[in-house]
């Protein structure tokens, strides 16, 4: 974390015999370094996800989780409003190296990757199968026109404790 400050002279101090400089803090404001963040149930039920700087240009290698925490028989579904990443044209590496999202449920008592995202389509709504869902932000290149990702999340209640998935992996979704 680094500290930023915002300081003036301070003109109210007693004259001395040398010539000293005072400062009085006025304002101070912690900026995490990280963009990891925790979506607890309990303190919300709905609310925005974005990437940093969002709708501004993200920084290039950033990497961001966004860990989303339900309660019992709650599911996370989460729905894009935007979505536009740097992705090279013609890239056939589906989503692997470039700037991309992609999301984990819980499977067996571990994360497992459900899905991948990239490009400027905008991704299919989300739903986890149970009261997690993990999102991973991977921000390689960026780019002036690359705005990042906007999308709601919600924690929904569900009459079954957890939602069976295939075990098979999905392929990543590829979107430009």
């Amino acid at each position: 974390m680094r500290l930023l400050k915002s300081t003036e002279l301070r003109q109210d101090l007693p004259p001395r015999r040398k010539p000293q400089m005072a400062f009085k803090l006025i304002s101070a404001k912690f900026v995490a370094s990280s963009c990891d963040m925790v979506f607890n149930s309990d303190l919300t039920k709905t609310g925005v996800v974005t990437s940093p700087g969002y709708p501004n240009p993200y920084p290039s290698r950033t990497n961001c989780k966004y860990d989303f925490q339900g309660r019992g028989k709650e599911r996370v579904q989460v729905i894009f409003q935007d979505f536009n990443l740097y992705h090279t044209p013609g890239d056939t590496d589906d989503c692997k190296r470039v700037d991309s999202l992609a999301a984990y449920v819980q499977i067996d008592g571990k994360m497992d990757k459900i899905d991948s995202f990239c490009g400027e389509s905008l991704p299919r709504p989300i739903m986890s199968n149970g009261p997690r869902l993990f999102l991973e932000f991977h921000g390689v290149t960026s780019s002036r026109y690359s705005r990042g990702f906007k999308a709601t999340y919600s924690f929904k209640e569900s009459k079954y404790e957890t939602f069976p998935l295939s075990l098979a992996k999905r392929e990543p979704s590829v979107t430009t």
